[in-house]
């Protein structure tokens, strides 16, 4: 038997192209299924959102426009025979009828005087008052720490302390009784009898001193006492 190896050859080829067509449309037919299957759920996914929108609109879109309960128009153009009309009680008269009904109701405050004093003052006139107001705040607490200091001299001896700002204080404001009450003056006596050296010559010639000057009788009597 006799075998054609050419037919043979032929058919074979003849199979393998059909394979391959076989193939080819297969692959052909699987990349539609896939772009069918795509746009198929974009489909889908678009239909949802559109319903999606009816059922929930934005609220925005349906809302009235919000009108004002009420409108105050006032009149800024000032003539020029009003500029000297600029006082509260001026504007006040303005706005009477607007108060006027019902709803709110529009108050002028009036401006403190102290404010427009400190206001028109110049820079310096305020450091001045600064100045002023800190000095008594210093002065007062030096009154206090030299009282404390006079206390603890007459009644806590053992812990007391020697301090020679708050004896000045003490010996410079000896005459005046609104700072050293009597009760005070009085142990501040005692205190001045314990003082030895030149700082009891110094407060002896200051009480001396005091005694001749055109003061008051409680200043006049202080230095006397001190004397004694």
């Amino acid at each position: 038997m006799v075998v054609d190896i050419s037919k043979m050859e032929e058919g074979m080829d003849r199979n393998i192209k059909k394979e391959k067509k076989k193939k080819k449309k297969r692959e052909l037919d699987r990349e539609q299924e896939i772009e069918n299957l795509v746009e198929k759920t974009q489909q889908h996914l678009d239909s949802n959102r559109k319903i999606k929108k009816r059922k929930d609109p934005d609220p925005e879109e349906n809302l009235p426009e919000k009108k004002a309960k009420f409108s105050i128009k006032l009149n800024t153009e000032n003539k020029a025979s009003e500029k000297d009309e600029d006082t509260s009680d001026g504007i006040k008269s303005k706005l009477e009828p607007l108060n006027k009904g019902k709803g709110p109701k529009i108050i002028v405050a009036k401006e403190d005087k102290k404010q427009e004093d400190e206001s028109t003052m110049s820079k310096r006139k305020l450091k001045a008052i600064k100045r002023q107001q800190e000095g008594r705040i210093h002065e007062t607490k030096g009154m206090n720490k030299a009282l404390e200091y006079l206390h603890n001299w007459k009644n806590a001896r053992d812990t007391w302390k020697f301090e020679k700002c708050r004896q000045n204080w003490l010996l410079s404001h000896a005459y005046d009784q609104n700072k050293i009450k009597e009760s005070d003056f009085c142990v501040l006596l005692e205190y001045i009898t314990s003082i030895r050296g030149g700082m009891r010559e110094a407060t002896r010639s200051s009480a001396l001193k005091e005694s001749g000057k055109e003061v008051g009788k409680s200043e006049k009597s202080r230095a006397s006492r001190i004397l004694q």
